[in-house]
């Protein structure tokens, strides 16, 4: 030692290995319960104290497993066999994959969804470094190259000096393939050169913005700016170039009554108010909701389209072609503030409970009433000619062809038949008929034919008996074996008695006289059943 008279005695010189080379990182051993291949991305450990694991999350992250060091701290660190050197600083190969998709050089590298690989880093976390080179196995010769393996922890990785000059690459079965997609999908894993620098990525806002809750005292856009939003709390979310905002619910802060899109499409939230009300916001651009949008207040809104079912205070409901109710009673017009019109007037309900229609009504079950009475001054006519409408078996109502009809009954005690109409005209009473009068239409004369038989087919009539003729036949379908047949002579019959010689039911009767006269003889002839 010069200048100094002394002599100085050395026990041992030691010289590390790391001093003389040539390698590029500082590292730092960490203790690890398996052992990792160089290149792995680690995080801390969540039960060992100074420990690290295969990294499955970003929160955690704090390095990569170095390959070949320049300087180990803590390599006297006993029980040297569980130690993995971690690079602090410098570079050193990263194993990465393409499950980000292709990683350029500068692209920040976090972990992925296999543990200990890496990827290019998308959304806000942590990282672990930059890319100093790329990673994208994008042309069909070069993932050729790339060996199949069955899983991240069955590769072996070649040897190499920490440069990674070998550049390995594999491929594994990817176990979410995009949808649709044909054959076998694969991710590839291989190892690239990595600038160590664990820290926090926040991607760039390029197209689209999403968060839970926004602070700002103020957004600026290439369409304008929003100012007064002070101390504004908005949470959000989505905020797409200013003009379409998709949920905003201003919760705190100086906020203005009413919000108005101007001319530029920038919301104009005006001067501020009241902090504790709520903005109304105008919006004169269409807005589209993928998700689902609640209002708890009162809602006015123009020409409205829905593309599926309205439900109306969770008890009606407007779907397809129903208005159905799920609870109480269907009401239309309840307070009875106008008329009800349905079809343009085919069915109109005034507020008096009145019903008018502008066509037939068909009842399938009792209608039950005290009075029917004519409109205006016409007749009222029950028509059993007449079909009415008629349900479908599509439930749809229908005019049946017209027809023929049973009978009118008119139905007493017990549902039993008191009277009863046939489509002849014929009446059937079940009990007595009590008449101040009685009626009888005339009929037409009944004339004898060359035969001297009377042809008819009614109940009363006419007939003659001609001159030197003793009897002549009535034709009528309606005498029976107990029918009674009055004969009333018109002319002089001198001293001839007219009586019924014979019945036959369903054919006719024939009259006659003891001997024959010179004159013919009319008469009148009325069969009661």
């Amino acid at each position: 030692m010069s200048g100094i008279a002394a002599t100085a005695y050395v026990d041992s010189v030691r010289v590390i290995p790391q001093a003389t080379t040539n390698a590029i990182d500082i590292a730092e051993n960490y203790f690890a319960s398996a052992e990792l291949p160089p290149g792995t991305i680690v995080q801390i450990s969540p039960v060992n104290d100074s420990a690290v694991e295969r990294a499955t999350a970003s929160a955690a992250l704090i390095g990569i497993v170095s390959t070949n060091p320049a300087m180990t701290l803590g390599s006297g660190i006993e029980d040297e066999n569980m130690l993995t050197p971690v690079a602090l600083s410098g570079r050193v190969p990263a194993i990465v994959s393409d499950g980000n998709g292709p990683i350029a050089n500068g692209d920040a590298i976090t972990s992925s969804t296999m543990p200990g690989v890496g990827a290019k880093a998308v959304d806000a976390g942590m990282t672990v470094g930059k890319a100093l080179e790329p990673f994208a196995p994008d042309s069909a010769s070069w993932r050729t190259s790339c060996p199949a393996a069955a899983s991240a922890d069955s590769i072996v990785w070649p040897a190499d000096d920490g440069t990674n000059t070998a550049k390995p690459c594999f491929k594994l079965p990817d176990p979410s393939p995009p949808a649709g997609g044909s054959g076998q999908a694969y991710i590839y894993i291989g190892k690239i050169m990595t600038f160590i620098n664990v820290t926090w990525f926040a991607p760039p806002v390029t197209a689209e913005l999403r968060t839970d809750t926004l602070y700002a005292d103020r957004i600026i856009s290439k369409f304008g700016s929003f100012d007064e939003l002070k101390t504004t709390t908005a949470s959000a979310t989505y905020i797409t170039n200013v003009m379409n905002i998709f949920t905003a619910t201003p919760s705190s802060g100086l906020v203005s009554p009413a919000a108005d899109a101007t001319e530029s499409g920038i919301l104009d939230l005006g001067p501020p108010t009241d902090a504790t009300m709520s903005a109304t916001i105008q919006i004169d651009k269409d807005v589209t909701i993928t998700s689902s949008l609640g209002v708890l207040g009162t809602t006015t809104l123009g020409a409205t389209t829905i593309s599926d079912s309205l439900m109306v205070d969770g008890s009606l409901l407007l779907t397809g072609s129903r208005i159905e109710s799920a609870g109480d009673t269907l009401y239309l017009n309840r307070g009875k503030f106008a008329d009800v019109s349905i079809m343009d007037g085919a069915l109109i309900v005034d507020t008096h409970g009145n019903v008018a229609l502008a066509g037939d009504l068909a009842v399938f079950g009792t209608i039950a009433t005290n009075t029917i009475s004519p409109l205006g001054d016409g007749n009222v006519t029950v028509n059993l000619a007449h079909n009415p409408l008629a349900a479908t078996e599509s439930g749809q109502l229908a005019r049946p062809p017209a027809g023929g009809f049973g009978q009118l009954i008119v139905s007493g005690a017990d549902n039993m038949p008191v009277v009863a109409f046939d489509s002849g005209g014929n009446a059937t009473l079940s009990g007595g008929l009590m008449t101040s009068k009685l009626y009888i239409a005339d009929a037409s004369p009944v004339g004898a034919t060359e035969s001297g038989t009377l042809t008819g087919n009614e109940t009363i009539g006419k007939g003659t008996l001609p001159a030197y003729q003793t009897q002549v036949t009535v034709s009528t379908t309606k005498v029976t074996s107990n029918s009674f047949i009055y004969l009333t002579p018109v002319t002089n019959p001198g001293n001839h008695v007219l009586y019924v010689i014979t019945k036959e039911p369903g054919v006719g009767f024939t009259i006659g006289i003891n001997t024959s006269w010179n004159q013919n003889m009319d008469f009148n002839w009325w069969i009661v059943n």
